[in-house]
């Protein structure tokens, strides 16, 4: 009996994990390439070593390399919402068999995910001013204080976010009352 049990749970979290990767890996066929490469290679990498340095520097020379052809992958990566699935995954990996964990993608958190992809925006030379606006609209409708905060300061340190005055000052005035003490 207990041979049957843990079949039946090896078996049904193995399905877990192969739908979340499903999940992670919906838009990586979409949008830029660079070096033979999508955006979503260069920025997941294997899943296993996404925050690892030579990972992360590889990274950010590519999205570097991609500019703005790489902002509508960074922004789906923003805009993203935490799935259900995910939810489960995070509390459920853990307690996973260390046989399965070494062979199942490890879960990156929405907040992770954000910063890095705050961090890439970052690194594009001169946003265009519809993307700063779309920007400075998702900083002030983002529920997470932290990364809220991440993307104010990154708005104000982007390169031609000052040429957009109308939209960083609304961002600014609405933020202006936020809860966060940091905000």
């Amino acid at each position: 009996m207990k041979g049957k049990l843990l079949i039946a749970a090896s078996v049904s979290t193995l399905t877990l994990a192969a739908v979340w990767w499903i999940d992670r890996h919906q838009d990586e066929g979409v949008g830029a390439t660079y070096n033979g490469k999508t955006a979503a290679e260069w920025f997941y990498g294997s899943r296993t070593n996404l925050l690892d340095q030579p990972q992360r520097e590889a990274s950010e020379g590519a999205f570097k390399a991609m500019g703005t052809n790489g902002l509508p992958f960074l922004f789906a990566q923003l805009e993203r919402r935490e799935s259900w699935l995910n939810s489960i995954y995070f509390k459920v990996y853990p307690k996973l068999p260390m046989l399965i964990q070494s062979r199942a993608p490890r879960p990156i958190s929405r907040s992770d995910l954000q910063y890095i992809a705050l961090q890439r925006i970052g690194l594009v030379r001169r946003v265009p001013a519809h993307w700063i606006e779309r920007l400075t609209a998702w900083v002030v409708a983002e529920k997470d204080d932290v990364i809220r905060h991440r993307g104010m300061r990154m708005v104000m340190t982007l390169p031609g976010s000052l040429d957009n005055k109308p939209h960083v000052v609304n961002m600014l005035n609405t933020l202006i009352q936020d809860r966060h003490f940091s905000i």
